[in-house]
This record gives C-alpha cells, sequence and structure tokens, in this order.
C-alpha cells in the first residue's frame, strides 16, 4: 500500500511544474531519488508484461537497475 501510495505522490510531483522545479530540479539529491524511484517502478511493471518474468525476478533486476540508474545520475549531477 505504502508503494502505491509513493506513486501517487511521484505521478503527482512530476505533473506540478511549480513544485517540480523549485524543489526537485535544483536538489540533485532529490532528483536523483525521484528519478530513481520512477525508473524502478516501470521497470518493475515493463518486465513481467513484456518478457513475462516472475514478479520476484523482476523485482530484484528492477531494483538493481534502479540503483545503477541513480549512480549514473547522481555521478553526474554531483559536480
Amino acid at each position: 500500500m505504502l508503494f502505491v501510495l509513493l506513486l501517487a505522490a511521484s505521478a503527482v510531483l512530476a505533473t506540478m511544474d511549480i513544485i517540480y522545479d523549485r524543489y526537485l530540479s535544483v536538489n540533485w539529491r532529490l532528483l536523483a531519488v525521484f528519478f530513481a524511484f520512477n525508473l524502478f517502478a516501470c521497470i518493475n511493471v515493463m518486465l513481467p508484461v513484456i518478457w513475462s518474468m516472475q514478479n520476484s525476478l523482476a523485482l530484484r533486476l528492477s531494483a538493481l537497475l534502479a540503483l545503477a540508474g541513480f549512480a549514473s545520475f547522481a555521478f553526474a549531477l554531483r559536480g
């Protein structure tokens, strides 16, 4: 239930340009976490649907790919 609430909050934050521009885009740590969470959610849904993976494998793989996305995003923006 908490994941669904976080996903809904993420969708609302992504659509509200004022909050996104003032708070998320200026703080690279928040932006990297926001990016990684959305990447995790998208990949976690995509893998079982497109490639018929088991949910447990998709969960692990999406967590690994989200961590890689977070690391690449954070390293690029820490400047």
